[in-house]
């Protein structure tokens, strides 16, 4: 077997695997590592391999290193996961299933506890009782505070609002306005304004009006108009 050619295929492989997601690093021709983690359990590492001289055949050399909340029962059990991993694939590439295997092992419901899970456990009832108090009490403030910014933005300055009465003052007016102008502007060859609405009380706002398509609305909208002025 060609050793230097396998490893050499083995790391490119590895590379284009991992690098892009920057798991992979190289540190030599016969040396590399690559980043392990589980975000629930909070804890991470690099495994750091460097290849024998006559790997596959032989097992490589391994370490654990920028290990993070792994406690050290935990270190032993992904040890002893690597060592299997290499036992069950002498002579062949088994980087890749060393990595995958120990990111399945981590992902299982085991038992070992890491660094992080223990401090938690270790965190005495009460403070966790006051946290709890303490983030209901933020949660309420902030939900106050939404409110009165709510109770103080104002849509628009008291000085332009108008009030029910006003508005349907204007609108009266002008419904009037336009009627009044229809009528001057019709000729005596068509029908006024007024005698249209007299007869079916056309919507004269609708756009297909001035194509001759009028539309009929309900003759109540025009009730409390006065055209004779």
């Amino acid at each position: 077997m060609d050793y230097k050619s396998e490893q050499q295929s083995e790391k490119e492989s590895l590379s284009l695997l991992y690098e892009c997601t920057n798991e992979y690093i190289s540190l030599g021709d016969n040396s590399f590592k690559i980043f392990i983690d589980n975000k629930l359990k909070k804890i991470s590492f690099y495994i750091l391999f460097e290849y024998t001289e006559k790997y596959p055949d032989e097992a490589p050399l391994y370490k654990i290193v920028d290990v993070k909340n792994l406690s050290i029962s935990l270190i032993k059990n992904v040890e002893n996961q690597i060592q299997e991993t290499i036992e069950n694939n002498l002579g062949y590439s088994m980087i890749y299933n060393i990595v995958e295997n120990i990111r399945t092992y981590l992902s299982e419901d085991i038992e070992e506890k890491s660094m992080y899970d223990e401090m938690i456990e270790r965190q005495p009832k009460s403070n966790k009782i006051n946290d709890s108090d303490n983030s209901s009490d933020d949660s309420e403030k902030d939900l106050d505070n939404y409110e009165n910014v709510l109770e103080l933005k104002e849509l628009c300055e008291e000085k332009y609002r108008v009030s029910e009465e006003e508005f349907e003052a204007w609108r009266k007016e002008f419904y009037k306005d336009i009627f009044l102008q229809m009528k001057k502007n019709n000729n005596s060859e068509n029908p006024t304004g007024r005698e249209l609405f007299e007869k079916e009380k056309i919507s004269i706002l609708d756009p297909e009006f001035d194509e001759g398509e009028p539309k009929w609305c309900n003759e109540e909208l025009f009730c409390d108009i006065d055209l004779d002025d």
